[in-house]
């Protein structure tokens, strides 16, 4: 395979002095502040980075200072889209970068501000792990116009990308939108969306039941679900009107979220019963969960939602493609006894690739087929006397 020599020269003359510029991207599953991806300083507010990449490697990535809270945004503090590079020779690249994220001259650009009937919790602590986590819960159009009715609930990774884009990696899913339009359609059952932050630099290790050392992931996603099932289900279940059996939970998440979330439907079969895994990593720690599904019995009864791009290769992540094992999983499903359409759905997009973006666009198929509504529009009712609405 030929290698191309790839120089990044950066110009960011408001990075703090001192700190570090790192590359986050399809060579590195989005890793931040990965140290083998780091820039070194040549002089002040200009860095460097210097890759060997194989000819025909289409790369993605962002650059930050170490986390999300930092990555690069424009003159009015708006996150820029991935950055891509296809490598046909040796090149050098030069970027500006005027703002970081967490900077207070780049916040002039207001944010989408999330509906009212979206709720941050916590945070709250996860004791197994030594670690807080945030919580934000989406409520249906209806919630609060019928006190008497309970409502499924979707659980959901990377919480702070599917509501508010200040919070997000590069953009918001717009899931509280989405869920209104389906639902005030009747495409979409009223359900309840909990959304689960991300653990920043654990985030790797929080979503995948198995150590993958080649990345730093030391495998803590049985105790992640363990608190998922037994605390926070439990508290969502007390403090929210809900539908609490198998057909009437789901879980979902894109990349690990996918992974881990096809996990959690074998491992708590009794608890979830609906997954929606957007561009799946089952090539994380070796592809594991493939010989983990193979040794479980079928859950009956669940429905599983997968897709991917169809540029989601190894073209653009070198020894990761999401596409192919992806659909390598989805023929292990079917000859557990999953049937495609039924209680199995695949979705390939021509266009995807591995963003923010292309899950926001399918996340609500996904959540129709898992939840569908009864095609009647919803007919809101008037606001119910205080006295009169439940908890």
């Amino acid at each position: 395979m030929i290698k191309s020599k790839i120089v990044l020269d950066v110009h960011a003359p408001t990075t703090p002095a001192g700190e570090k510029v790192y590359l986050a991207g399809s060579l590195n599953a989005w890793k931040e502040g990965d140290p083998n991806y780091a820039f070194k300083e040549v002089e002040p507010g200009k860095f460097r980075l210097e890759l060997e990449l194989s000819r025909g490697t289409l790369l993605e990535y962002k650059l930050n200072r170490g986390t999300w809270k930092s990555v690069e945004v424009d003159t009015i503090g708006a996150e820029n889209e991935n950055r891509r590079l296809a490598v046909f020779g040796s090149t050098t690249i030069t970027i500006d970068i005027p703002h970081w994220r967490d900077q207070a001259s780049a916040r002039t650009a207001a944010p989408r501000i999330a509906k009212t009937n979206v709720r941050t919790l916590g945070p709250f602590a996860i004791p197994s792990l030594g670690r807080d986590r945030e919580i934000v819960v989406y409520l249906p159009p209806n919630y609060d116009l019928e006190p008497d009715r309970r409502f499924p609930v979707m659980y959901m990774f990377d919480g702070q990308n599917l509501f508010d884009p200040y919070t997000a990696f590069n953009m918001d899913w717009g899931v509280d939108d989405t869920c209104d339009t389906l639902i005030a359609q009747g495409a979409l059952q009223p359900l309840i969306v909990v959304g689960i932050y991300n653990g920043g630099e654990h985030r790797l290790s929080e979503q995948s039941p198995w150590r993958d050392m080649r990345l730093n992931a030391t495998g803590e996603g049985h105790a992640f679900m363990r608190w998922v099932v037994s605390w926070l289900k439990s508290y969502v279940d007390t403090e929210f009107r809900t539908l609490t059996g198998p057909d009437h939970t789901g879980i979902g998440g894109s990349s690990l979220g996918g992974l881990t979330s096809l996990f959690a439907a074998y491992r708590y079969p009794l608890v979830f019963g609906r997954v929606a895994a957007l561009s799946p990593a089952f090539w994380f720690a070796r592809s594991q969960i493939f010989r983990y599904i193979a040794s479980q019995p079928h859950p009956v009864g669940a429905k599983l939602y997968l897709d991917c791009g169809e540029k989601e290769t190894a073209r653009v992540h070198p020894k990761r493609d999401f596409y192919k094992v992806a659909a390598s999983m989805v023929e292990l499903l079917i000859q557990q006894g999953f049937t495609e359409d039924v209680d199995l759905k695949w979705v390939t997009d021509p266009k995807g690739t591995h963003s923010e973006y292309h899950w926001a666009r399918r996340i609500g198929p996904a959540l129709e087929f898992l939840f569908p509504g009864d095609r009647r529009p919803l007919r809101l009712q008037e606001t119910p006397a205080p006295d009169a609405a439940m908890r």
